[in-house]
């Protein structure tokens, strides 16, 4: 796999592992090169298998685990709507190997929801969303980590306001998954890290850290907390 973009582990033994070029899932077990059960995401997310949601970020909460693709355009700056997804699959942990299963419904209304709330209307990301991912300025979904109480954090690849990183609490997303009612946000937090865009990793025991490279560049990365 030569574009894995997200990556959570499902026992001690394996991890699934997410595409940004497929719509599809793959479970490995560890020291195999070749993954062991796939989970083909295409009729779920509604899209054709051959047509990308360009899936950015995952994040586990108990047998949960969350996924979100990138909100951006594509590389022409055309906007798709299968590139806005945010949903979950749930983990078996009692099958041998662990599998996973899609469950409740694929959201794909963050980019209005942040855009009509006025606590981030200085990052105008309605206009945003409409520009080439790479393009300053734009909008681009890079990670996803555990908040804590059931909420995520949403971390930005694109827009840097000021150099800084942004990343976005997402305070409901069983809510969202659920089907009940619109994305609820804390304020937006701004992170200096020196021109560079957040990308969220989590330890085997599940502490989070991040890593960031310019918005514009390849994975050029250096440490943040």
């Amino acid at each position: 796999m030569c574009d894995a973009s997200a990556a959570v582990a499902l026992d001690k033994d394996h991890f699934v592992v997410a595409d940004d070029e497929m719509n599809t899932l793959r479970i490995y077990k560890r020291g195999q090169p070749s993954s062991i059960k796939q989970v083909d995401l295409s009729k779920f997310l509604d899209t054709k298998p051959d047509k990308e949601s360009d899936l950015e970020g995952a994040a586990r909460i108990g047998d949960t685990i969350y996924w979100i693709s990138s909100h951006g355009t594509n590389k022409d700056g055309k906007v798709q709507d299968r590139r806005r997804r945010f949903f979950a699959t749930t983990v078996d942990t009692t099958s041998s190997p662990p599998s996973l299963k899609p469950i409740g419904a694929a959201y794909s209304k963050l980019v209005e929801n942040l855009s009509s709330d006025p606590r981030f209307a200085k990052y105008k990301l309605a206009e945003a969303a409409t520009k080439p991912p790479k393009t300053n300025g734009a909008f681009n979904i890079e990670g996803l980590a555990d908040g804590g109480n059931n909420k995520l954090l949403i971390g930005f690849r694109n827009p840097l306001p000021e150099n800084k990183a942004l990343v976005v609490t997402l305070e409901n997303p069983t809510d969202l998954i659920e089907g009940k009612g619109e994305a609820k946000f804390g304020n937006p937090i701004e992170l200096d890290l020196k021109g560079a865009e957040l990308h969220f990793e989590v330890s085997g025991q599940g502490e989070r850290s991040g890593s960031s490279g310019k918005a514009t560049s390849t994975r050029s990365f250096i440490a943040a907390t």
